[in-house]
């Protein structure tokens, strides 16, 4: 029986590496080897491309090389307004837990 690789996740910044390597003439099977993923991954980033690159776009560098996951929050909106209220009341001293926020 083969034995199952050890699950490994790619940042933001490596699947955008990757894709410029499949641009580039590069095969499936020798990016995935390298990376250590497997073909079935790299195509899949290959099938959502088009996600990746939009969110690459709108988040800094940093952050590229950090995140593992292109999801967004389902409302943005909701996310700034109570960021905005945690740092201003972290500002004033008060504790916060999860069920105040939530």
């Amino acid at each position: 029986m083969a034995s199952k690789r050890k699950h490994s996740s790619c940042t933001v910044e490596q699947k955008l590496k990757a894709l410029k390597r499949l641009d580039n003439g590069e095969s499936l099977t020798k990016i995935a080897a390298e990376i250590g993923v497997g073909k079935a991954t790299v195509s899949d980033w290959k099938k959502n491309r088009l996600k990746i690159e939009q969110f690459s776009t709108t988040t800094s560098k940093k952050t590229l090389k950090d995140r593992h996951h292109v999801t967004v929050s389902v409302n943005e909106k909701i996310d700034e307004a109570v960021f905005l209220w945690f740092s201003q009341e972290r500002q004033k001293g008060v504790p916060i837990s999860g069920p105040l926020i939530q």
